[in-house]
């Protein structure tokens, strides 16, 4: 698990990167500000002080829909990777391939 103020105060907030197993989602988040907030929310879980935190300006419309989107991939590619132990990966590859439609 990762240390929220460790990883705010290390600066590492900044570096949008991901762990690998969620590359993926650069496929449906592509700028850089966008970058920035899913690493963001991922690691303190909330997206309240955002703007603080990181001198990015974005509405809280904005990060709403962020975080909903974000959270309907996450789901999606829970649900695709059940099915994958199933035997069915084309709906998991479609999501990490970046061409699902949410």
């Amino acid at each position: 698990m990762i240390d929220p103020e460790l990883e705010f105060i290390s600066g590492r907030i900044f570096d949008p990167e991901l762990p690998k197993e969620r590359q993926y989602l650069w496929k449906y988040f592509r700028t850089h500000v966008q970058r920035v907030f899913i690493k963001y929310y991922l690691t303190f879980g909330s997206y309240t002080r955002f703007t603080d935190h990181t001198g990015h300006y974005c509405s809280k419309r904005w990060m709403r829909h962020l975080k909903r989107k974000l959270q309907r991939i996450l789901k999606a590619h829970e649900k695709a990777r059940e099915a994958a132990l199933t035997g069915n990966f084309e709906i998991l590859a479609r999501i990490e391939s970046g061409k699902h439609k949410f």
